[in-house]
């Protein structure tokens, strides 16, 4: 099964695990997931298990709780002294849209957003989305802290970032960066590496992985599935797999490409 990246890190010595708000049942991950290097899929119901007053619906269960479950491994690979890669997949912010377990969010406004999001749905339908898109990054800030605060982060590698962008409805001529772009966030402790982040320059989801691979073991993967993003000298051109026709795109400071 070399097709999959998350055989490295189990080969480095790691538990690896998936832990995702959804069914284990969605999309038969409970069963198919192993297949790709996970020792563990942890999903909704696992959760629920350990925090039974988790309010349940049809996505599955908050990212809140989620996150709660993600602290548990944690504290169990400190205990064990088992070095562990947790891949999460947050399931709030999907419809139907709802803040869940009655949380708090602040006020949203989506009339104010910038004139290149459509305004084609009901303001009610369109503040909910925002409102679950708060409640899932105030739940990511919250974990991270709370790795600080256990002392964690001082060996612990966090990224995050979006799986695609289509919560939102874009005028595309003009804002393709927009429309097939989302955000990557680091949180490294080895200030070493830190000092070659380049935030000007353009990634993709593929170098991800090489770049968490090498950070936590000095393991190299080959170039072509992806880029260590924190390396002295990386090729320029971030590669992407969906574009117009979804053949993909290469882009970088020399312009950008379209696949066939």
């Amino acid at each position: 099964m070399a097709f999959s990246q998350i055989f490295h890190f189990k080969r480095q010595g790691y538990k690896t695990v998936f832990l995702t708000g959804a069914p284990e049942s969605w999309r038969q991950i409970g069963e198919t997931f192993h297949n790709f290097g996970f020792d563990k899929v942890v999903g909704s119901a696992a959760i629920s298990e350990q925090f039974p007053s988790a309010e349940l619906s049809p996505w599955g269960i908050g990212d809140k709780w989620m996150f709660k479950y993600a602290e548990k491994i944690l504290e169990d690979a400190e205990k064990n002294k088992q070095p562990v890669f947790i891949m999460m997949l947050s399931t709030t912010n999907r419809p139907p849209f709802k803040v869940p377990d009655n949380e708090k969010v602040k006020e949203t406004n989506f009339s104010i957003l910038q004139d290149y999001i459509k305004k084609d749905s009901s303001e009610e339908q369109n503040n909910l989305l925002l409102q679950t898109y708060q409640y899932a990054a105030d739940n990511l800030g919250k974990f991270v802290l709370d790795l600080d605060r256990n002392g964690w982060l001082k060996n612990t590698i966090v990224a995050a970032t979006g799986d695609h962008n289509a919560r939102l409805k874009y005028i595309v001529e003009g804002n393709w960066h927009h429309v097939f772009g989302v955000p990557i966030i680091f949180w490294i402790p080895d200030d070493e590496v830190k000092q070659f982040a380049d935030t000007s320059r353009r990634a993709s989801h593929r170098d991800i992985i090489p770049s968490l691979l090498s950070i936590a073991t000095n393991e190299k993967i080959d170039r072509v599935k992806g880029r260590n993003l924190f390396a002295k000298d990386i090729p320029d051109g971030a590669v992407s797999f969906i574009t117009w026709d979804n053949a993909g795109f290469t882009i970088g400071d020399s312009g950008l490409v379209v696949l066939k």
